[in-house]
This record gives structure tokens, C-alpha cells and sequence, in this order.
């Protein structure tokens, strides 16, 4: 598996992607969630939020790898929440995977630059996000409310 095989999965499952959501997606697959956790308390408040106010989801896989490797995975939380999943354990392996994923610029940019060709209109935001130190972004408008996301990125080992 690559990251164009992964990129293109994602485009026909969810063909209203914008280029902030492939960004998304890719930023994701090289960095982690690190960006997402900034104290564990908070973190849980917003699993438990996420989870009592799940609504209407888009139908998903419980694990879907975003990783080359397939180490790398988003935990959807609809299925999760189906299958009776642990939200302790689902944080503390959204926690530990924060700690050891670390951003790896030189990753994301090659990851990029194998997805210009499917989706070319990633160049224009590219230009803008390098200056600022590729930070991370939330899904568009158009994806949430197509798709109403709702997951985390962990690593399957601690899953």
C-alpha cells in the first residue's frame, strides 16, 4: 500500500473531499494526532461529547488504515461506538500514539507530492500551508456535512 493507493481509496468513498481534506488526510498519515491533544481531561471530555452526540453517521469500517505501513489508523467512532468499544482504551492509544508519532515534515511533503497528481488543486493551498509550517486543518464544510466525521487517529498496535 502507498499513499496514492490510500489517497484514491478516500476519493471514491467520500467524493466530495475538498483539497483541505486530502491535506487533511495526508497531514495525518505523516504526523499523527499529536496536534489534536493538548491535555488528557479535554481529550476525554471531547471523545465523550463525540460519542453522546453521534448522529446519523456516514457508514464506515470500524479501522481504516491511513498509513502506508497500515500502522497508522482512523478509529471511527460510530462503528466503535456499535461494537461496545472502551472509550478509556480508545484514549489512551489516541494519547500514547500522540506521544510517539511525531510531525515529520520531510514525510508529508513527499506524501504530497505523490498526491498532486490525483488531486492537482492540493497545489494552490500547498503554497500558502508550507509558509505557515504545514499546520493542521479541520475537514471543509462540504465533508462534514456529507460525511459528519467523527474518529481518531491512533496506532493499531494499541488498539
Amino acid at each position: 500500500m502507498n499513499i496514492s493507493t490510500i489517497l484514491i481509496d478516500h476519493l471514491k468513498r467520500y467524493p466530495l473531499m475538498q483539497a483541505q481534506d486530502v491535506y487533511k488526510l495526508i497531514h495525518q498519515a505523516a504526523c499523527g494526532p499529536a496536534h489534536a491533544v493538548t491535555h488528557r481531561d479535554a481529550a476525554l471530555e471531547w471523545l465523550e461529547n463525540e460519542l453522546e452526540t453521534l448522529s446519523d453517521p456516514w457508514p464506515e469500517a470500524l479501522i481504516d488504515p491511513i498509513s502506508p505501513d497500515g500502522e497508522l489508523v482512523r478509529v471511527h467512532l460510530a462503528p466503535f461506538k456499535a461494537s461496545r468499544g472502551d472509550p478509556l482504551t480508545l484514549l489512551d492509544a489516541f494519547i500514547r500514539t500522540s506521544q510517539e508519532v511525531h510531525p515529520d515534515d520531510e514525510r508529508l511533503e513527499r506524501y504530497l507530492a505523490a498526491s498532486l497528481e490525483s488531486v492537482p488543486e492540493l497545489a494552490g493551498l500547498l503554497a500558502s500551508l508550507k509558509s505557515q509550517g504545514f499546520p493542521a486543518l479541520h475537514h471543509s464544510d462540504a465533508y462534514r456535512t456529507a460525511y459528519r466525521p467523527a474518529y481518531r487517529v491512533v496506532l493499531k498496535k494499541y488498539l
